[in-house]
């Protein structure tokens, strides 16, 4: 059983020569408007093309609009759909920067107190999306509670709000790249670092929607250190910067030449630093992290 995900969805995506026995959709976004559409209603209709003929599709979507189209792309091909908050019940239980437990109700499961070391209130929905998709398929794949337990509870996400003990407190590197993405972040934030106003460490690639992360985060920030990712796609932190100001004038804002100087400058001021806006620029800072004792797991 191959898990294989798409490229940017779409009729034209690989995965669409794939023989599915399930199509899985999380949350369906603004992005990649330069492939799918300019408009909302153009995306969705492009990533609902992913939906094979009388293959169950397992979603994780709550948007009253993308559930009517996708509920009418799948009854044209005949293709059972099964929704996260119809056809199970999720319970939060407890939470900390090392784990999440919760409680699962589904078509058949009812699990108690699972764990997963992936953090945010989203990593719930998306273990219960991974449960509810088992349930679909346990006929053809029949797993039993414990591998369901240990499959949940070794689940690794590097880059997805991973969060590491520093010297002087906690280092989160996420790969967020979009507004959808930074909303999540920035709730995940609010959940595990409660009373906290984080120091961001922050950077994107020119064809991303800048304008309105750089909204999001004026007010979320304590301090910004601007570094431009590791892509020739990079844009540069001057206008990054001039974005960040129209929002907020009063924002501290410091452009740095590298991301190991603008960590250097953060850890130093803030007991809570997030590196976030680029793949690219969390993948450097995961490299970086290797090559510094002073981090461990958290």
């Amino acid at each position: 059983l191959a898990l294989v995900e798409v490229g940017i969805e779409g009729r034209f995506d690989a995965t669409n020569l794939i023989n599915a026995v399930a199509t899985v959709i999380t949350q369906i976004e603004m992005e990649h408007q330069e492939y799918l559409g300019s408009t909302y209603s153009e995306i969705l209709a492009e990533s609902l093309s992913i939906i094979k003929e009388r293959t169950p599709v397992i979603t994780a979507e709550n948007k009253e609009m993308a559930i009517k189209a996708l509920k009418a792309e799948a009854k044209r091909k005949k293709a059972p759909v099964f929704l996260l908050n119809e056809n199970c019940q999720i319970e939060e239980g407890e939470h900390s920067v090392k784990k999440q437990t919760f409680n699962y109700r589904g078509i058949s499961f009812d699990l108690k107190n699972l764990e997963i070391q992936l953090l945010g209130q989203h990593q719930l929905e998306n273990a219960s999306l991974a449960l509810l998709t088992a349930e679909v398929l346990k006929e053809r794949f029949l797993v039993n509670e414990a591998q369901l337990r240990r499959g949940l509870k070794k689940a690794y996400w590097p880059a997805r709000f991973e969060v590491l003990k520093s010297r002087n407190g906690w280092l989160v590197i996420d790969g967020a790249h979009n507004p959808a993405g930074l909303k999540v972040l920035i709730k995940a934030l609010k959940r595990h670092f409660p009373g906290t106003i984080p120091t961001f460490i922050f950077g994107v690639l020119e064809d991303k929607d800048y304008q309105a992360m750089a909204s999001l985060l004026a007010f979320q920030a304590q301090e910004v250190f601007l570094v431009e990712p590791p892509s020739p796609r990079a844009l540069p932190s001057f206008e990054l910067k001039k974005k960040f100001l129209e929002y907020n004038s009063d924002l501290l804002i410091n452009e740095v030449d590298s991301l190991a100087e603008a960590m250097e400058g953060a850890l130093k001021k803030s007991s809570v630093v997030v590196i976030a806006g680029s793949l690219y620029l969390a993948a450097q800072a995961l490299e970086l992290v290797k090559l510094l004792e002073e981090f461990n797991n958290g």
